[in-house]
């Protein structure tokens, strides 16, 4: 008996924190709602809203793929086994324990890498609100002839896409 209760622990306290973090988010948007509908912008929270999960969408399904092409074709491309040395043997045995679950790290992998690429990205709503609807503040820099809200409107968007593409190849290269 004692072995089944402690066997339910890990299970139950990982779903009470699942219930507890789910609760949190929800009242954080709830409450969001409410005080937008109470100064009548309940059209911006959903504006808002949209475009978070929009950028989540986007950005983690774009990680989520790279990672998961790049791991599919390293596993299907890794090396035949042939004659083995004392490092390959353990090696190979290490490879051999991994194989059961090859779906689940070819399907875990991208999706955590996916989530946390999403969450970084639904966290840049304002500058892909300020890139979207930039507009000129009539000075051109002298330097790069652009107009001067390049720099404060679209630049920082920019950025953001950049390293988020140097993140995507960085951890494509490591998988």
């Amino acid at each position: 008996k004692t072995a089944k209760r402690s066997g339910a622990l890990a299970p139950t306290l990982i779903i009470l924190g699942v219930l507890a973090v789910l609760f949190m988010i929800f009242t954080t948007f709830y409450t969001d709602f409410l005080w937008y509908s109470s100064v009548d912008k309940s059209s911006v929270f959903t504006t808002l809203l949209a475009t978070q999960l929009a950028l989540f969408q986007i950005f983690g399904l774009i990680m989520a793929t790279a990672i998961g092409f790049t791991m599919l074709i390293a596993y299907r491309s890794r090396p035949e086994i042939g004659v083995m040395s004392a490092e390959q043997i353990s090696l190979e045995r290490y490879r051999a324990s991994l194989e059961p679950f090859h779906k689940v790290i070819l399907i875990g992998i991208p999706t955590m890498f996916g989530v946390m690429a999403g969450m970084s990205a639904s966290a840049q709503w304002q500058s892909w609100m300020t890139f979207r609807y930039a507009t000129p503040f009539g000075t051109t820099d002298p330097q790069f002839n652009t107009d001067i809200s390049f720099f404060a409107m679209q630049y920082p968007f920019l950025r953001f896409v950049l390293g988020f593409m140097v993140a995507v190849l960085l951890l494509c290269i490591l998988m």
